[in-house]
């Protein structure tokens, strides 16, 4: 593969201290004793970015995501290992950092450029685009101190995506922003990406690393724990965060089952409102999801929950028993209960999955007792009655006057 960005063994290390006088210990001590302990906040990463591809790191927060980001980004050097970069880079790890509070948006945007190797001509030449992207209006002429934290951010990353990058590392910055500007960066992003830019993306959002990349990396305590494409290493991801951090050592199981066993699905199924299970449905038709639980140790109110998602991993809908501000009661050592959630399965046609959860709270990232991915697939069919174009079965009442 021909890399634009390398990484071969790099890791970090930061010297621990139990408090600030072993610190200063250590430094004058005559026989260079240490004091401290070493804390790898990645250790031993060997990572591959090709010209045009798009890679998603992800994982739980202080996993490494940031840290290898910034050592790539050249804010922190690694402590060891090799780092390769060809080409121009833009980095949105701190949206803003050089912006000056008294200069003028325009001005800052000149100051931007030139902070990043890019001519003035350059800069003028792109400057209604990036105006006219950050939609920041006459504001562009005030000093940046006056800005609303939006206004900044869109300003700051508009700047960046208009430098003409050859590589574009995003550290959560989609995050900020109204919803209608997160649509325009996930377009801009797109764009560039298919213009042959490659794409270093950390991100929580299971749906936007979908949308965006071709390839995953999952980080668990400074290792990679995972590497394929977005949708599966997010399966293992998911089934990583729903236990405790010290006993979610990285497997492939992930991707199925996990869960701490206090309560275990028996069994579930999917029917139609007649109870006769099945697995392919029509569109609209009601059917009810059945869950059978078994409690393996006496637990109170625990959650009881369902998601589906489309044939490329899209999130389609989830709802559990937390949400709906339902009292699960107590399970019993032993016992064996069944939920079921009935519904009108408003779907347009296509390959669905459903995934279950047994938890505390509203979602599964605190104590998962069992969660089970992809527990089945259901076939929905086209409505003779209703025909419609995508995957939301949506009845409207229309007018026209």
């Amino acid at each position: 593969m021909n890399a634009i960005v390398a990484c071969n063994g790099i890791s970090k290390i930061y010297p621990l201290y139990k408090n600030k006088t072993d610190r200063i210990k250590e430094f004058f001590h005559p026989g260079r004793k240490t004091y401290h302990q070493d804390f790898f906040a990645i250790k031993d990463i060997d990572l591959e970015l090709a010209k045009g591809q798009s890679l998603a790191i992800i994982g739980r927060n202080g996993s490494g995501k940031s840290t290898l980001l910034k050592i790539i980004c050249g804010v922190t050097t690694a402590t060891s290992g090799t780092l390769s970069v060809s080409g121009r880079m833009a980095s949105l790890l701190e949206l803003g950092a050089g912006f000056h509070p008294e200069l003028t948006g325009v001005e800052n945007v000149y100051l931007h450029g030139l902070l990043r190797g890019i001519k003035r001509d350059e800069t003028k030449r792109r400057l209604e685009s990036i105006l006219d992207f950050a939609g920041i209006g006459a504001y562009a002429e005030q000093p940046v101190k006056t800005y609303s934290s939006g206004m900044f951010v869109r300003l700051a990353f508009s700047a960046e995506v208009h430098s003409e990058p050859e590589i574009l590392i995003v550290d959560e910055a989609l995050s900020v922003g109204d919803a209608s500007f997160q649509i325009k960066c996930i377009q801009r992003m797109q764009e560039l990406s298919a213009a042959g830019v490659s794409l270093l993306f950390v991100s929580h959002d299971a749906s936007i690393v979908r949308t965006l990349c071709d390839h995953a990396i999952l980080l668990d305590r400074g290792k990679i724990a995972a590497t394929g494409n977005p949708m599966q290493v997010y399966d293992i991801y998911n089934g990583m965060i729903g236990l405790p951090g010290e006993s979610a050592a990285p497997r492939e199981s992930f991707a199925e089952r996990s869960g701490t066993g206090d309560l275990q699905f028996a069994r579930l199924w999917v029917e139609n409102a007649q109870g006769v299970s099945s697995l392919q449905f029509r569109s609209g038709e009601t059917v009810r999801v059945c869950l059978e639980i078994k409690a393996i140790k006496e637990t109170r109110n625990p959650t009881v929950g369902i998601s589906f998602r489309d044939r490329n991993g899209q999130d389609m809908f989830g709802i559990n028993s937390a949400l709906l501000r339902v009292d699960s009661g107590i399970f019993k050592t032993g016992e064996v209960r069944r939920a079921t959630y009935e519904f009108p399965l408003n779907f347009g046609p296509g390959i669905y999955s459903l995934s279950a959860a047994l938890h505390q709270f509203e979602i599964h990232t605190g104590s998962c007792y069992d969660w089970i991915n992809h527990a089945l697939s259901i076939q929905v069919d086209v409505d003779p009655a209703y025909r419609f174009s995508g995957y939301c079965r949506i009845v409207p009442v229309f007018r026209l006057d």
